[in-house]
């Protein structure tokens, strides 16, 4: 939330505001005057008050993405610029206080940001609500901005009942943390990667730079999941070798690669968890079930049912799976698909334990 230019902001901000107590006050339109440097010197009623203020210590800094609607979850992705800080309550009494009491102030502009408060998707836990720090006590939690990137910015605390600002000498850069903004789009990185490999059997070099999971055992699982859902379907009477599931599932991925449209689509981030949105259209297994038993059929009604039911047909119908495969209808996904991906030791792990996404790797989605 952004106010309107302080007035008369000196160049420098000190630290120092007796809080007076908790309360949900509501925020000023206009930023009131900061208390400078040559105030505090040339008056010893703030140098008194300053003994007795709020310390802070910047402990990181880092950016999110975080969805602000669950209605219309595209359009509402924003980047947030996030503070991890330590609060001291140096005061000899018992203190109160809320996110809103802080924000950041340009030393460019001198505007005012305020702290925001996402939709959903963000770190809740750890944010700093209505707190209350007894003498000494420490606090750590973060407050959440929405900033322009290319200022300088110092944290500022407002006391309660009051439009001032005071600086609590911490400096900001978001300069220093443009990594973690570019880091926001590895979990789309690691959502190619893992479709390049296990949907479309490529080899995929940044595999193992973003995903978690085992690239054997996840590979292990998605064929078992297209024998178990669609081959056994698909092949009621010929009993293949495992090198021919192999084999069929490598040109059911080759084909896929060539049809299948995947759009993916960063919805958040919060370094912790991510949700991808994805738009799929692709080959409907149910329909290329359908062509294969047509196939059989014809081919052996004008020879013999017998190799119909001794799976002698779906046999002999296996080397035209690609052209079958070719003629299949693709189906779209009238909604999107949304996953969760979990970050595990510095990775992005996926949850094969969701039906849906696991629909993408055997043709699963029908009309």
């Amino acid at each position: 939330m952004k106010f309107q230019k302080l007035k008369g902001l000196a160049a420098v901000m000190v630290m120092g505001i007796i809080f007076s107590g908790c309360g949900n006050k509501e925020t000023p339109q206009t930023a009131q005057k900061a208390t400078s440097q040559e105030e505090v010197s040339s008056s010893s009623e703030v140098e008194k008050k300053s003994k007795v203020a709020i310390k802070a210590n910047l402990k990181e800094g880092y950016y999110v993405k975080i969805n602000d609607s669950l209605n219309t979850v595209k359009k509402n992705s924003r980047d947030f610029f996030v503070l991890a800080v330590e609060l001291q309550n140096t005061s000899s009494q018992t203190e109160s206080f809320q996110n809103t009491d802080f924000s950041l102030i340009s030393k460019k502009t001198g505007d005012v940001y305020e702290t925001d408060t996402p939709g959903t998707g963000f770190d809740q836990e750890n944010l700093i609500r209505y707190e209350t720090l007894k003498k000494n006590e420490k606090l750590e939690g973060i407050l959440y901005f929405d900033i322009p990137e290319d200022e300088m910015y110092e944290l500022a605390f407002r006391q309660e009942e009051s439009d001032e600002w005071t600086s609590l000498k911490v400096k900001v850069d978001p300069s220093q943390y443009v990594e973690t903004k570019e880091a926001l789009s590895d979990p789309l990185k690691a959502t190619a990667a893992y479709l390049n490999v296990m949907a479309f059997n490529e080899e995929d070099p940044t595999y193992e730079t973003f995903v978690q999971n085992d690239l054997e055992t996840s590979k292990n699982f998605h064929q078992n999941l297209f024998k178990k859902n669609a081959l056994d379907s698909l092949l009621s009477r010929y009993k293949p070798t495992p090198e021919v599931i192999t084999s069929i599932y490598n040109r059911f991925q080759a084909v896929q690669k060539e049809r299948a449209t995947i759009s993916s689509t960063l919805i958040s981030n919060d370094r912790e968890k991510a949700v991808v949105s994805m738009d799929v259209e692709e080959m409907s297994y149910r329909n290329i079930k359908e062509l294969f038993h047509q196939y059989t059929t014809e081919q052996y009604q004008a020879t013999s049912w017998s190799g119909i039911t001794n799976g002698k047909g779906e046999e002999d119908t296996l080397p035209k799976l690609e052209e079958i495969m070719g003629k299949s209808v693709l189906v779209k996904r009238e909604e999107p698909i949304e996953i969760e991906l979990t970050k595990r030791e510095g990775k992005w792990e996926f949850d094969l334990n969701d039906d849906v996404f696991n629909n993408i790797f055997y043709g699963g989605f029908t009309k």
